[in-house]
């Protein structure tokens, strides 16, 4: 066998077992704010819960790009007789930039985003000021340097957790990027 057609074999099949990158494929997840800054509230008194969202209402460049997704964490833990899941995006330090340019998210209100998932829109939530006391009937998100955590505040009994949404589960698993934790009783 000719030694050149064995280094090219190499160096085309070999990229996995050289450098760990992680294959996102035909799989891309995105964040995307929506175009008008409206804030999560209804009233004065009755914060607004979930909320529908189409493509036509998101910017044309997504807030955080698939790129800059490098892992999706899952943690589980019980606390006193309570299930409680964090969910969290590791971001890259390019995100970091783009968080401070936001500016100072309201106490009272959150800025809309929507989850998207190979150009599909998996779920909508909030990004939320982190030191705010008060809530929504929806998926709230904090914005860290570095990461972003999901919590999910539905009132609702037996209500599905959009966090789960199938396209995004089967995405982070395809790409690599899906953390599974399970800690034992605190």
């Amino acid at each position: 066998m000719n030694l050149k057609l064995i280094i090219v074999g190499f160096i085309l099949l070999g990229q996995p077992v050289f450098g760990q990158r992680k294959n996102t494929g035909n799989c891309k997840i995105e964040i995307y704010l929506l175009n008008k800054r409206i804030n999560g509230i209804d009233s004065i008194y009755k914060m607004s819960g979930e909320f529908k969202v189409t493509k036509e209402d998101l910017q044309d460049t997504p807030f955080i790009k698939n790129s800059e997704i490098i892992s999706y964490t899952i943690r589980k833990f019980k606390e006193k007789k309570r299930k409680i899941e964090h969910h969290h995006i590791l971001l890259s330090s390019s995100v970091n930039e783009k968080i401070k340019a936001l500016g100072e998210i309201s106490l009272c209100c959150g800025l809309k985003y929507a989850l998207v998932v190979n150009d599909s829109i998996a779920y909508g939530g909030y990004f939320w000021n982190p030191i705010s006391s008060w809530g929504a009937n929806a998926i709230i998100s904090y914005l860290h340097p570095g990461n972003l955590s999901f919590v999910y505040m539905y009132k609702k009994k037996n209500k599905k957790d959009p966090r789960y949404n199938v396209k995004l589960m089967e995405c982070l698993k395809k790409s690599q990027r899906l953390v599974l934790s399970h800690s034992a009783d605190k």
